[in-house]
């Protein structure tokens, strides 16, 4: 598939790594600092970095939206995408509807997982959590998830909220203590 990652923090930076990895070609790299975007991109073999959310010219499938949680509804109203291109943040406390400004397909590819850019990190056992607003986004969806992680689950926003406090707690509370 044709990818764009919406963000360069920690998760942007190791999906676009992995989703190239595993044979999908990145299209373009977005941050809101254009020389942070161009950095990210230049990693990578064939990706463009920009500071511009105008994407309606790109070639991508599917944009993934890995940026703060507070950021998502800001970068929805503000993104142009082609007019069949799916969006899907990477959110696992936010709902698919703050992607509602947005008018292409939605939906919601969440990793269950702490990044951090110094990390590497099995892809294979990562639990990847899909939702989606319509069928076609789900199969498209869910195959990519397939090529990175053997464990894919449909979880709504309710559902995904209790599996990210209960892995937050399950992670930080017990390195606290």
């Amino acid at each position: 598939m044709k990818i764009s990652i919406i963000g360069t923090g920690n998760l942007g930076w190791h999906l676009a790594n992995v989703l190239e990895e595993a044979g999908h070609t990145i299209i373009d790299i977005y941050s809101r600092n254009s020389q942070q975007a161009k950095n990210s991109a230049s990693k990578l073999y064939s990706a463009k970095g920009t500071d511009s959310l105008d994407f309606s010219d790109s070639i991508a499938d599917v944009f993934m939206v890995a940026v703060a949680d507070d950021a998502i509804a800001s970068i929805a109203s503000d993104i142009i995408l082609p007019e069949k291109a799916i969006i899907a943040h990477t959110s696992g406390t936010r709902s698919i509807m703050d992607l509602e400004a947005c008018t292409n397909p939605k939906g919601i590819f969440y990793p269950l997982q702490t990044f951090t850019k110094s990390t590497k990190v099995d892809w294979s056992t990562i639990p990847i959590c899909i939702e989606a607003t319509d069928v076609a986004t789900d199969v498209t969806l869910t195959k990519l998830a397939e090529s990175l992680s053997k464990f894919v689950y449909f979880l709504d926003a309710a559902q995904r909220k209790k599996l990210h406090l209960s892995a937050v707690f399950a992670s930080n509370f017990s390195n606290h203590l």
